[in-house]
């Protein structure tokens, strides 16, 4: 259902803002990226 996808989403995006917090270099980089990502999925929802 969309609702539970939307929860799963958001809770990976704070797994990967955590992620880009707590690290440095190209994990971060591409931590901020795919918030993009997943933030871009999310909005349409």
């Amino acid at each position: 259902s969309p609702s539970r996808l939307l929860a799963i989403f958001a809770l990976v995006n704070v797994a990967l803002l955590v992620t880009t917090m707590l690290t440095s270099g190209n994990i971060a980089l591409y931590s901020v990226v795919a918030i993009g990502l997943f933030n871009s999925i999310m909005f349409p929802t």
